[in-house]
């Protein structure tokens, strides 16, 4: 029936009501085309014309018109454009065609044309002989144009000539933009849909059905949860929800999609108001209907309102508000022994809170498991691995835990927490160093199908596909393939717009990525601006990317308070050990850039100390280069790694002074012009010599000669030797450090390798021999190696130290042409790299 003005309904007898619409039309109308088609096909008859016989409708075109129509009548209506490109490309091009002009015939002919088309209906479904009727009273097909039929017979003549002149208004306003421009249709002095008044759009607006409104609901719920991508815009969506909420004012699960959609865009009044209306039933509730509202059912929307309340409240990082509503709602769910409730409750309380959390993970994976909640018991083995991925746990016992998880999945179906399963396994493996696995994993969730052919094939796409996008551009970032990387987060980007719930994932990886390239690139002002829209995602991250920017700038000072108040800050609230770990690298990196650079190697033995620890292998190489590169300033006296280890265990227990350990190359505090003189003229005399062998030359401890050195002199990276510790190290690490690291570090690794070596050839006794030579040509080799990593990069800064070195060894060899071509690339790099 045409619908008039909607009223406040009071029974859902009146929502049930069929109404034939000039959409509902079309498919009448596309229905009778089709089956004449098809009884034409069966009748054979012997006057058919050859082209006639061979137009046939293929198995493929029946069976994907059948599942087509069964969406179409489930859907609510739609305009015409959007129709034809619906089942342009699903039928016969010949069906379509007569399809088209039966529509255009109905324009142009007028009421009578209508009523008798329909009329004409019936001989789809009756079964008069010889005529086979093609569509069962039973099917859906049926059932739909019997529907209709009812309908059309209720309606008085004035609803037909309303009905009429909307499907003259339906077929004008957009039958002009067809895709098929074939088919030339004249639509005479009709108007067109831009000069139709306001009121008559008003007049002609569509509702649907309470089904079609329900089936929309849900079906645009679960594409939330699986594919954010597949759902409508949030504009488009509220726009179709005030729609459904005009024909069907109480259908209260459009409230629920209406919260649900404000949550995406994170509007906090309209999520708030929308989660408010649907939980608010009593008061709209009819007087007649209050009678049959049980004091359970009542009790239940209670628990689950003040259940839905914390989750709102926990999203958006209110965490005291969330406690509060969660308390309420298992006081309630324990009133009325509702088990689900209180796991439900359990899993988000175990989320707010900071206090016992494993045990009550451990306890919320029992009785899920009990009660038969497997989506619950899985996803609590997982945030259990995460836990215990932060603390000193064996890695093998956490592997073991998301193992769990995995078998859980499979057993019972469930694809999105498996994707979730294998994206925290990726993570598992970045977090402990190893980037190849974290790599592979995430292509393996890329590749995987999580087709469900119960939604209608639709994928599965939700936070776990977004981490794994974000770990294949920065993995393509850190090989240089910054091209590569951009075209991840474009698919990203499509996959998960700036509304999407998991958006923030790709913009910070983007945004890291920018900083990096900047920062090799040592563009300073492009670096700060990429800083600031890191601090905007994740504050500390934001804070150490700042550090980070400064030491590089040469801002020591300012950097080093930044770090300083990072670590600080660790003891007053919980920081991972991963992140802790990188601000005691920074901090100890820009503490070797000063004259008190002996401090640096207490910051790395808590560093050892921690990825040892932590199983964090990946940080444990970097901390090891940077103890090598220590050992490489300061010569072979410097401490090796057990009396490292001693060192940094006497200064947890409260040590404050190192003056009495061996090798502890302590700074002191005075220095006279006398000694500053006589350090100045043995350095200049041979660069070469060690720091005991400058302190025995001079008369002089080593811990004032590090002192003359470094502030008086102003030598604070001086390469006096190359104790035999530093090449150790770097050879425990350098397989580790190819595979697993990024092309900075690689290229840092390398040139720190090719240091070692040329010092150790250089201090050798033997020094002008052939074999010294080839040990500095291989040490010269292996920073071509390192020039190439950083090149690839575009690492100026750093391809600079590695050239300059590159010179200062060829003029040490007497290889002047080789010297001059370090230099000239070290001149004209930047003209180099553009």
């Amino acid at each position: 029936m045409v619908p008039p003005d909607p009223p406040p309904a009071t029974s859902n007898s009146k929502l049930a009501r069929d109404y034939v619409t000039p959409h509902k039309i079309s498919l009448l109308v596309l229905i009778k085309e089709f089956c004449s088609v098809r009884q034409h096909s069966l009748q054979k008859r012997p006057l058919q014309k050859m082209e006639d016989i061979t137009w046939e409708h293929t198995i493929k075109q029946n069976r994907d018109f059948h599942s087509t129509m069964l969406k179409l009548i489930q859907n609510p209506d739609m305009d015409l454009k959007r129709l034809i490109n619906i089942i342009h490309p699903v039928i016969h091009p010949r069906t379509y065609q007569i399809f088209v002009e039966r529509l255009h015939k109905l324009r142009k002919n007028g009421i009578a044309a209508i009523m008798d088309y329909i009329a004409t209906l019936d001989s789809l479904l009756v079964e008069p002989a010889p005529v086979l009727a093609v569509i069962q009273k039973s099917s859906v097909l049926g059932l739909f144009i019997r529907h209709m039929l009812l309908a059309f017979d209720k309606l008085s003549f004035s609803l037909v000539t309303k009905l009429c002149r909307k499907f003259h208004t339906y077929f004008d306003s957009a039958f002009v933009q067809c895709v098929d421009e074939s088919v030339e249709i004249p639509c005479g002095d009709s108007p067109r849909g831009e000069d139709l008044e306001e009121s008559f759009y008003e007049e002609c607006q569509v509702f649907a059905s309470q089904k079609q409104a329900e089936f929309f609901i849900a079906q645009q719920a679960a594409l939330l949860q699986i594919n954010e991508s597949a759902a409508l815009s949030p504009f488009d969506l509220q726009q179709k929800i005030r729609e459904l909420m005009k024909g069907n004012p109480e259908l209260y699960e459009a409230c629920f999609l209406s919260y649900l959609n404000s949550l995406r865009v994170k509007e906090y009044r309209g999520a708030r108001d929308n989660l408010y209306h649907h939980f608010d039933r009593n008061t709209t509730v009819p007087q007649e209907c209050k009678a049959s509202a049980t004091s359970e059912d009542l009790s239940r929307s209670s628990r689950y309102a003040a259940l839905n309340l914390a989750i709102f409240h926990a999203l958006f990082a209110h965490r005291d508000e969330a406690l509060a509503a969660l308390n309420e709602a298992i006081m309630v769910a324990q009133e009325v022994n509702d088990n689900v409730c209180l796991q439900y409750s359990l899993a988000w309380f175990y989320r707010l809170t900071t206090e016992n959390k494993e045990i009550l993970i451990e306890r919320s994976i029992a009785k899920s498991a009990e009660l038969g909640l497997w989506h619950l018991s899985s996803l609590g083995l997982q945030a259990l691995t995460k836990l215990k991925s932060t603390t000193p746990a064996l890695p093998s016992s956490v592997f073991e835990l998301l193992t769990k998880s995995d078998i859980q999945n499979c057993q019972h179906s469930m694809t999105d927490m498996l994707g979730s399963a294998i994206s925290l396994r990726a993570g598992l493996w970045g977090h402990y160093g190893f980037s190849f696995l974290q790599l592979l994993f995430s292509e393996i969730l890329l590749y995987m199908k999580t087709a469900d052919p119960m939604r209608g094939g639709v994928y599965h796409i939700g936070e776990g596909v977004c981490l794994a996008l974000r770990n294949l551009a920065l993995e393509y970032s850190c090989r240089g393939l910054y091209t590569d990387a951009s075209g991840v987060l474009a698919v990203a980007r499509d996959l998960f717009p700036t509304h999407s719930e998991h958006s923030h994932i790709w913009q910070l990886a983007d945004l890291i990525i920018k900083f990096e390239k900047a920062l090799y690139q040592g563009k300073w002002l492009k670096a700060q601006q990429t800083q600031k829209g890191i601090a905007i995602f994740d504050k500390d991250e934001g804070q150490l990317r700042k550090a980070q920017l400064l030491f590089h700038q040469g801002n020591l000072a300012e950097a080093d308070t930044i770090l300083k108040g990072l670590l600080d800050g660790s003891e007053t609230k919980q920081i991972s050990p991963f992140f802790y770990v990188r601000v005691l690298l920074l901090r100890s990196e820009l503490l070797s850039a000063t004259p008190n650079n002996i401090m640096a190697l207490p910051l790395l033995m808590t560093g050892l100390s921690k990825c040892e620890t932590y199983h964090l292998s990946g940080l444990l190489s970097l901390t090891l280069i940077q103890v090598a590169a220590l050992q490489h300033v300061y010569g072979s006296e410097t401490l090796s790694r057990t009396q490292a280890f001693e060192w940094h265990r006497r200064f947890s227990e409260g040590r404050e002074s190192a003056k009495d350990d061996e090798c502890c190359s302590c700074p002191v505090t005075s220095s006279i012009a006398e000694n500053i003189k006589k350090v100045s003229v043995a350095v200049h005399a041979n660069r070469q010599q060690t720091i005991c062998q400058i302190a025995e030359s001079v008369g002089i401890s080593e811990a004032t000669r590090q002192r003359i050195l470094t502030r008086d002199l102003n030598m604070h990276r001086l390469e006096l030797g190359l104790p035999k510790q530093a090449l150790v190290l770097l050879d425990q690490i350098y397989i580790s450090i190819l595979t697993n690291r990024s092309l900075y570090d690689k290229g840092s690794c390398c040139f720190l390798y090719a240091r070692c070596l040329a010092c150790t050839s250089m201090q050798n006794e033997n020094k002008n021999s052939e074999y010294s030579k080839k040990v500095i040509l291989k040490a010269i080799s292996m920073s071509n190696k390192a020039l190439e990593c950083l090149k690839t990069i575009k690492a100026v800064q750093k391809m600079k130290s590695v050239l300059c070195w590159q010179a200062y060894v060829y003029d040490y060899l007497g290889m002047k042409t080789e010297r001059n071509d370090a230099a000239y690339r070290f001149k004209n790099l930047e003209d180099e790299l553009t």
